[in-house]
């Protein structure tokens, strides 16, 4: 009898506590919320961090002639107005990066329920960020590509011996010659003439630099007698004797306190006049922007790739940032005179068009997120993405890649569920997300089962105290029933002897007591 009890009494409580239970629904319509929580799977957002460069350029009145003074130097405009360089452009840096984060996703929200009463024990435990996704922990995606790094003007390093006090430059009655070893060209006599007559005491060095420059070079050059004179004697006035004095100090044959310093000095000013008369300058200010892009999705044919309008680059106006892309908060504010166009404007619209372009990396055949899908029968619980891989490239109509990235993008995956009932007597789950994809990063699962050693002891237990119960209580009936027998038998007995009494004083007798 005992045994048929503690049988019953397994069955009530696995019936009892629903054999584990932790329903998760999804919220396809606003809902008023009274009966659980919510969270939101992420969609992931690619932040690409960019570089871009307004160049300002100012051309030199003598860049026809830079090779003769300024050899070493890189010239900044061909021409004095800039013309061909644009005196104001915009460009794109190589090297762009890539990272990554979650946002909620309006169409993956899924609300937890609270259920069961009486009996049923629950316990829950949710941890959301700051963006209200369910999450513990977060990571990114960048690459890197090589950096352009902008070379600056190469300073004077100093005269040779040879420079200083003669070249082979030889003159006859046909006129100037350089040596036959550097060969001669058409121009050679008007150019050598002209630094002859106008070249003071660096006449010599100015020729044999002159005569080094490549034939090919020396042939192609527009002679202007009149602007050529110009440019040597500003360089006799304004730039030899540097050189001189920097010399000299490097030989000993001038005395100076703080030589280094010194010499450091003298070919900033060095620089700075070559700059002026022969190179041109130039002024970059960058614009170290970061952009975010939501719309990465799935495309219509599988496998196949996509692109989302990013930037439009009007070289000579500006840049204006395309709907596919927005400005991220966290970005930086442009430096001064850097202009963002209006979206729509003529400028905006006649501007270089540039793209992130994606694609599947791995080909899709080889990813986790085309091999599984969701079973979507009876109650699911907790949902989570398994994101597909992409490699994008931020590129031009003229395919140059400013930036490549690989990375995990978790709306083109599929979302799973876990089960939300097992065949135990409780079901608890111990989960922790990516932030960016919703991939599970950690998962534990415990449940406990419905007869165990530690549940039979338990109900045995309590079956023994529920039987021991009852039969005190039986007994205590039995003993109560026994007590009114008792009575009742008592009070029959003390019935009939006081009728007996009463017969007795009719008929003149004496009542006499009757011992118990």
């Amino acid at each position: 009898m005992k045994l048929l009890q503690v049988g019953s009494l397994l069955v009530a409580a696995c019936l009892t506590a629903s054999c584990g239970s932790i329903v998760v629904t999804k919220v396809d319509t606003p809902t008023a919320v009274s009966n659980g929580m919510v969270y939101a799977l992420p969609k992931t957002v690619v932040r690409i961090q960019v570089k871009l460069d307004r160049t300002a350029r100012e051309g030199a009145a003598y860049s026809a002639y830079a090779a003769i003074f300024a050899p070493d130097g890189d010239v900044i405009c061909k021409d004095p107005t800039c013309t061909a360089e644009l005196p104001l452009s915009y460009s794109l840096q190589n090297g762009a990066t890539f990272s990554t984060y979650g946002e909620p996703d309006p169409a993956e929200v899924y609300l937890v329920k609270f259920s069961g009463s009486g009996t049923v024990d629950q316990s829950m435990s949710m941890t959301w960020n700051e963006a209200g996704l369910l999450s513990s922990a977060g990571a990114s995606v960048t690459n890197r590509a090589s950096d352009v790094v902008m070379s600056g003007l190469k300073l004077v390093a100093g005269l040779s011996a040879k420079g200083l006090f003669g070249a082979a430059v030889v003159k006859d009655a046909s006129g100037f010659h350089c040596p036959k070893k550097n060969g001669q060209t058409a121009n050679d006599n008007d150019v050598l003439e002209v630094l002859d007559n106008s070249g003071g005491f660096a006449k010599a060095d100015l020729k044999d630099r002159y005569c080094a420059i490549d034939p090919a070079q020396r042939a192609t050059m527009t002679i202007n007698k009149e602007v050529l004179e110009e440019a040597t004697k500003a360089f006799v006035a304004k730039i030899f004797p540097l050189t001189v004095a920097r010399a000299q100090i490097l030989d000993g044959t001038q005395q100076a306190l703080a030589p280094g310093q010194l010499i450091e000095k003298i070919d900033a000013e060095i620089s700075a006049r070559l700059a002026n008369l022969y190179l041109g300058a130039k002024d970059v200010k960058t614009w170290e922007g970061t952009l975010d892009v939501r719309g990465i999705a799935k495309s219509s044919t599988p496998g196949s790739g996509a692109s989302i309008d990013v930037l439009k680059i009007n070289k000579a106006k500006g840049f204006c940032v395309q709907p596919g892309a927005a400005i991220a908060p966290e970005s930086k504010p442009f430096p001064k005179g850097i202009a963002e166009l209006p979206v729509g404007s003529s400028d905006c619209n006649s501007g270089d068009l540039v793209k992130l372009s994606w694609s599947f990396h791995p080909a899709p055949a080889s990813q986790l997120s085309n091999i599984v899908k969701d079973d979507p029968e009876g109650d699911r619980s907790f949902r989570y993405r398994v994101p597909s891989q992409i490699k994008a490239e931020l590129i031009d109509p003229n395919s140059v890649k400013y930036g490549v990235g690989v990375m995990w993008i978790a709306q083109l995956g599929p979302v799973l569920s876990l089960p939300a009932k097992r065949s135990s007597k409780s079901l608890s789950y111990d989960l922790a997300f990516i932030e960016s994809t919703g991939a599970l990063k950690s998962f534990k699962l415990a449940t406990t089962g419905g007869v165990d050693a530690g549940t039979i002891d338990s109900l045995t237990e309590a079956s023994g105290t529920v039987l021991d119960a009852q039969n005190a209580r039986a007994e205590k009936r039995k003993e109560a029933k026994d007590e009114v027998n008792v009575l009742t038998r008592e009070a029959t007995l003390l019935e009939m002897r006081d009728k007996i009494c009463t017969l007795r004083l009719k008929y003149g007798q004496k009542c006499e007591e009757t011992e118990q």
